[in-house]
């Protein structure tokens, strides 16, 4: 491993000695000192699941701070080995850190960047070939609501076109998306929909595109996991699936994958939490590669290969992906308090890494940390180049290595053309029978026609189609006909001297470039349509004499009416005078007869099919049906009975977690045990309860198996009917259903100054921590006022970095000796914790000294 200084200057500031001078061979790093940075900005090659680096237009480019200043700017290797800066600012905040994306897509440049204390940013660059310059674009950088600062950001770009972002700020996991076509519109950050969302504060997430889908890993040391979720393209914001790899796991993630790799693997480089174990060896795994390889359900299945033991002390880990030699290269900063940027390699078809630190990458005397690389993978042709930083010296290092299969290092003079996307991926299923066949390129090309992006079937027919160029580098094979359902296709593009190239005349590499997808199985014959369910059921009996009689169908249907749904006196065939209604949404037909039934008699109703009559939207009809009832003799009692009160009441809050549920009805009922429900609001999961009456009175109650998840809403269920809950005549009861929340309620653990306390400083400020997250906290919930007067003091209210302190600043010095009442205003409108549960309004009185 050798060492080279970029500059003269660079080595007087640092310290720091060289070997030699570089030899530039393949598979040898050599390390280069460069410019130093401001004292006040700290460690900017951070954070461990972001990508500083990315190559365009034969050349590497980063995200660095320029020389001695204090600001984030684009700069460009030169071949020199130097950092030229090439834009404006990226962020106007100090110490922010951003995540770069190059999008052959948008032949654009996103660059996701956070910092402490405020919302998440993505800025827009373009590129300006003559120059070699970045410019920021025009409705950018636009603002994300992420509700502060969050502790790490990385950013991808679906099949869609759509941006993603991850992040997590207080001690929950986020995403958030764009909306629009230009990508200045975005949602506010949300939680994926899945079970466990709660993590430690310092745990952090990443993200990737892959196939038709985003993947959002994130580690959980509270619960010993990594969990990974999955977003399919075009699928609605709550719908995921969750992956969980349970370990030991630490907060260190960083996220790879090859297009158009034969499994469709995803790479993520950890750390685990091995060396806190009470019972930890010097042997076990501390750092490695976990690989997801996917099953043919979509499930994907994690192996965690070693990389590195907790002797080793590696942290920091990141991977990079060489594309030419299909290897998989694993670095890490060892040891962990700083050193210097280790590295080993493994080929992709098995992944293995070698026992020890491994070979030195980046080789400094003083100690680098902080490595970063790039997300797209490596060619022979762009070669490899990692940034890190020495902080304690307050200067940028890094290193470039030459990859077999190049000529020119890290700065090629014109690479070949490859393909950087395709949709279908390859080994998509259910791909739609009616879509489009896309290549993206890493460059502009010319030569893609209908015979060198070729489709063809299993049995080498090929598929006739359009060719033509979509935006930016991407070209479109557009089918004739819809292809057929359940087969396997093979898409084909042909490079060479007349086939695909790009303007230099260099051929597609590799040439050519093959993936095979399957398309959707043909959809089922469309069934006739059917009564799923009616109330009452047939052959049965003590119906109401006001109930209603209605009928479920299983899927939704026309010509419901009056002749078509009709019901009689068995005995003597005469019809009910009803009013029919239908509703499509809940597929339910109701006849309401337009007075009471008679006592003890039986009816039939029936249900008449056929081509004008009951029939599904492609007019295949019902199969008429009847059934008959009987209705309740004797009593007379035609009042439904009713819920007189709830326990929890309704949207009540705080509510302890060991509740049981309680309603009361107003008079005796019956078939309560089976339509007594308990769900989770937001996922429709059963709560697995017992229902029982409360001796000998109206109230019923659920009792939970276990205790109730902490701030978590809940929908409680009393479900009527013929067969759900009635009276003893049968009358049935009108469903009811209610939520609440549970606790426990946001509490002020810790205050400054304390209650009553006297002699307080003039200048000082007014704290409050939380025991937990909260929102809500602002100039008008958390205030400050003369008692005597109750004059409100002017203040500026501000959370305390990611920490559940929040603090009152006042504008002016307070006057001596003179009481003061704080007050933080809770309820439903005031100060709340993340699930919604308001805290008690707290007041406590301080006095001022002299």
């Amino acid at each position: 491993m050798l060492l080279v200084l970029a500059t003269t200057a660079a080595l007087c500031v640092s310290g720091l000695t060289w070997p030699g001078t570089a030899m530039g061979a393949v598979g040898v790093p050599v390390t280069y000192v460069g410019h130093s940075y401001a004292s006040t900005v700290e460690r900017p090659s951070e954070n461990k699941p972001q990508s500083k680096l990315w190559y365009h237009d034969g050349a590497w480019w980063a995200l660095m701070v320029s020389a001695g200043g204090t600001l984030v700017h684009i700069h460009q290797l030169m071949p020199d080995h130097s950092w030229q800066i090439a834009s404006g600012q990226v962020d106007s905040r100090l110490n922010s850190t951003g995540d770069a994306l190059w999008s052959a897509r948008d032949s654009a440049l996103y660059v996701a960047s956070r910092a402490d204390g405020s919302n998440l940013q993505v800025n827009r660059f373009s590129y300006d070939p003559v120059t070699r310059t970045w410019s920021s674009a025009a409705g950018f950088p636009v603002t994300v609501e992420t509700g502060g600062g969050s502790e790490s950001a990385t950013i991808d770009q679906d099949s869609l076109g759509h941006l993603w972002v991850t992040y997590t700020r207080a001690s929950r996991i986020w995403v958030a998306h764009s909306t629009n076509a230009d990508r200045t519109q975005w949602t506010a950050g949300f939680h994926p929909n899945v079970p466990d969302i709660a993590i430690k504060s310092d745990d952090l997430s990443a993200l990737i595109a892959f196939g038709t889908s985003i993947g959002v890993m994130w580690s959980d040391q509270q619960s010993g996991a990594f969990r990974f979720a999955i977003h399919d393209d075009g699928a609605g914001d709550g719908v995921w699936r969750v992956e969980d790899v349970p370990m030991a796991a630490d907060d260190h993630i960083n996220l790879k994958q090859l297009v158009g790799d034969t499994q469709g693997r995803i790479f993520a480089a950890i750390k685990t939490s091995a060396d806190e174990a009470a019972t930890a060896s010097p042997g076990d795994t501390l750092v490695g590669v976990l690989t997801r390889t996917p099953g043919q359900n979509g499930v994907g299945s994690w192996a965690l290969t070693p990389a590195g033991t907790i002797a080793d002390d590696h942290t920091r880990p990141i991977i990079m992906i060489d594309a030419t030699n299909q290897e998989l290269y694993f670095f890490a900063t060892a040891p962990g308090s700083g050193g210097d940027v280790y590295y080993k390699k493994s080929p992709l078809g098995s992944v293995a890494f070698p026992p020890g630190r491994g070979d030195r990458f980046v080789d400094t005397t003083a100690g680098v940390n902080n490595a970063s690389g790039a997300k797209d993978p490596v060619t022979s042709e762009t070669g490899m180049v990692i940034l890190a930083v020495a902080d304690g010296k307050k200067l940028y290092v890094h290193a470039e290595m030459e990859l077999a299969g190049g000529g020119g290092g890290s700065t090629p003079v014109d690479p070949a053309p490859t393909v950087t996307a395709t949709s279908p991926t390859a080994n998509a299923s259910e791909v739609p029978v009616g879509g489009n066949v896309s290549a993206t390129f890493s460059e502009p090309v010319t030569g893609v026609s209908g015979s060198t992006f070729r489709l063809r079937d299993p049995s080498g027919a090929e598929i006739a189609a359009s060719v033509a160029q979509g935006a930016g580098n991407q070209w479109i094979l557009d089918p004739v006909t819809d292809l057929a359902a359940g087969t396997v296709y093979t898409a084909t593009l042909t490079g060479g001297s007349s086939g695909i190239r790009d303007a230099a005349n260099q051929s597609l590499s590799p040439d050519p470039v093959s993936w095979s997808f399957t398309t959707a199985a043909a959809a089922p014959a469309d069934p006739a349509p059917t009564v799923i369910a009616t109330t009452p059921v047939d052959g049965g009996s003590g119906l109401a004499v006001s109930a209603n009689i209605t009928a479920t169908f299983s899927e939704p249907v026309e010509g419901v009416s009056k002749t078509t749904f009709t019901l009689k006196n068995t005995a003597t065939g005469a019809a009910v005078s009803a009013g029919v209604s239908y509703n499509a949404t809940s597929k339910v037909a109701t006849l309401n007869p337009g007075s009471n039934l008679a006592l003890g008699t039986q009816y039939t109703a029936t249900l008449t099919g056929g081509p004008a009559a009951i029939r599904d939207a492609q007019n295949i009809a019902l199969a008429t049906m009847s059934w008959t009832f009987t209705t309740a003799s004797g009593s007379g009692d035609t009042t439904a009975p009713t819920v007189k009160s709830r326990n929890p009441a309704v949207d009540a809050t705080r509510i302890s977690l060991g509740t049981n549920v309680q309603a009361t009805f107003s008079e005796p009922v019956q078939g309560v045990e089976t339509s007594f429900t308990l769900t989770n609001a937001a996922t429709g999961a059963p709560v697995a309860a017992v229902v029982s009456r409360k001796d000998t009175t109206n109230t019923w109650i659920l009792n939970p198996n276990a205790n109730l998840a902490p701030d978590m809403r809940y929908t409680v269920t009393l479900t009527g009917g013929q067969t759900g809950v009635r009276d003893a005549a049968n009358n049935a009861l009108a469903t009811v259903s209610w939520s609440f929340l549970t606790g426990p309620a946001p509490k002020v653990s810790a205050r400054t100054p304390a209650v009553n306390a006297t002699g307080m400083s003039r200048t000082g400020n007014v704290t409050a921590t939380f025991s937990e997250p909260v929102q809500g906290v602002s100039g008008t919930t958390f205030t400050l006022r003369n008692t005597a007067t109750g004059a409100v003091v002017t203040a500026a209210v501000a959370q305390n970095g990611t920490s559940n302190q929040w603090i009152v600043d006042p504008d002016a010095t307070l006057p001596a000796s003179t009481q003061f009442t704080v007050t933080i205003t809770g309820g439903n409108t005031g100060v709340k914790d993340v699930a919604g549960n308001p805290l008690a309004t707290v007041t406590w009185k301080f006095t001022t000294g002299l």
